[in-house]
């Protein structure tokens, strides 16, 4: 299980800014994920947001983005491979033994004939809703296969979109993101190898800027 208290993670890595746009992800140049200043005195950390770097050769201020939503996938192994919360573990304690955000273990909505399967939080199904995905186990862990050999031929993955970017992140080596297609250095620490490997996704409305950072 990840951490429940901000205090017990070692830090992070800062990750690049990406572009999802049109099905395509791409590196946004001119973005960057920065916190607000840091309370010393406080074991919680601020808030993150998206900017926009300032023109102007830098002279003008920074903008910030509009945050649209905000996640943490967590790769927790065997039995736990994906487990997500909507919030930053580093700012909240997370539940249910806290006021934090609770922990939600991967579930689907109830598979029906389409054989589209539907990421969700406290989903009614534990089985993706098709037979044969081409996305597994590389999105969704193995452990969620349909064993149901009447469920249809398998038509596509969608749900939470965070949660499967997350994925998408959390299948490539720590400090190369691979989701541009190419494994561009985010400037990760290799030799950081947490023991619970995380994905923070931080969405702004306009072409969905994604910022991934591995926690330590």
């Amino acid at each position: 299980m990840p951490p429940f208290e901000p205090s017990h993670y070692e830090g992070e890595a800062t990750g690049t800014v990406f572009r999802y746009r049109d099905g395509e992800i791409e590196v946004a140049r001119g973005y960057y994920w920065e916190r607000d200043v840091i309370d010393l005195d406080n074991t919680a950390r601020p808030t993150g947001s998206i900017y926009l770097a300032g023109g102007n050769d830098g002279k003008d201020p920074p903008w910030e983005t509009t945050k649209y939503a905000q996640y943490t996938v967590f790769n927790c192994w065997r039995p736990l491979p994906c487990v997500y919360m909507e919030d930053d573990p580093l700012c909240s304690s997370i539940g249910p033994y806290a006021t934090g955000r609770p922990l939600a273990l991967m579930s689907f909505e109830e598979p029906d004939i389409t054989g589209i399967t539907h990421i969700t939080t406290g989903g009614r199904s534990q089985v993706v809703a098709g037979q044969g995905p081409s996305w597994m186990p590389s999105l969704v862990p193995e452990m969620f296969r349909n064993p149901d050999r009447r469920a249809p031929i398998s038509r596509g993955l969608g749900g939470l979109l965070p949660v499967i970017i997350g994925q998408m992140a959390l299948t490539q080596p720590p400090g190369l993101s691979g989701l541009g297609g190419g494994t561009e250095d985010t400037g990760d620490d290799a030799t950081l190898e947490p023991q619970v490997r995380t994905a923070r996704i931080c969405f702004v409305p306009t072409g969905h800027n994604i910022h991934l950072a591995d926690l330590v």
